[in-house]
């Protein structure tokens, strides 16, 4: 009888692992629908799950996905989900340290887009963003990283994207002279902040959306290439960019340089 009740609770866990290859981020109540378990067996299974190291839970989401470690059910898991799992740890421990919350963010086409991120963790007040949530590249701090860091050819990419769409790097920032001169600041202070046109716009809030945050983003490297771009958030009350750069640059460069060591590229 025990051994009939052990293999039912491993066809349970089994139930739950499928449900999150197929409908992953998903919910304890996501899970307890889709699965017909009753949530406190739910809730038992995810905790196991979790300890085994078989899911994650997302700190900025707080849903279950499968484990990248998890080879056989987690074959499609992508790099920005291994980025994700890489992250999460040094990631709360920045935002441990600091205070302030921090996304990680990698690029999709000409967005940078949410993988992680410790804004609910903050004991600051700042809007939280989803997993898939995604910013414009030009203008915000992440995106500004990425370009300035990113290898030539793909930077003559991504000026190409943009051109296919109407939109002009260089024009935007006032020609390609004074392009070449800010990604030349930016790689000599080792950190983007935000153009002045941005505010805060995502793709979830309306055009004009100020979020009354300023940041600053650093590149994730790893072999020849940037994997995406950490950065560190306040309110704009607390201090300059200048300031909040000398105060914590240091400790946002480590911990994106702890993430890309800690990345599995397998």
């Amino acid at each position: 009888m025990a051994k009939v009740k052990s293999i039912r609770s491993i066809e349970r866990a089994v139930d739950v692992l499928r449900f999150l290859q197929q409908a992953a981020p998903a919910s304890l109540e996501d899970i307890h629908t889709g699965t017909g378990l009753a949530r406190a067996t739910a809730a038992r299974i995810l905790l196991t799950l979790l300890g085994e190291g078989m899911i994650r839970r997302g700190f900025a989401d707080n849903l279950y996905r499968i484990s990248a470690r998890l080879p056989a059910l987690g074959a499609e898991v992508q790099a920005r989900d291994r980025l994700a799992e890489a992250g999460a740890p040094h990631m709360v421990e920045l935002c441990h340290d600091v205070g302030w919350p921090s996304d990680l963010m990698v690029r999709r086409g000409l967005y940078m887009e949410v993988v992680e991120s410790t804004r609910l963790l903050s004991p600051f007040f700042i809007q939280r963003m989803q997993p898939s949530e995604y910013v414009t590249l030009p203008p915000t701090a992440v995106g500004r990283a990425y370009f300035a860091f990113c290898p030539a050819p793909e930077l003559s990419e991504i000026k190409a994207e943009l051109a296919a769409v109407d939109f002009s790097l260089e024009k935007f920032y006032g020609g390609k002279k004074a392009l070449e001169r800010e990604i030349g600041l930016i790689r000599q202070r080792g950190y983007a902040d935000r153009h002045p046109s941005q505010r805060g716009h995502t793709s979830m809030t309306v055009a004009n959306y100020d979020d009354g945050l300023s940041s600053i983003a650093v590149p994730l490297a790893k072999g020849d290439r940037i994997w995406g771009c950490l950065n560190l958030l306040w309110n704009r009350g607390a201090g300059s960019v200048a300031e909040m750069a000398d105060r914590y640059l240091e400790k946002l460069t480590a911990t994106a340089g702890n993430i890309s060591a800690s990345l599995k590229l397998e």
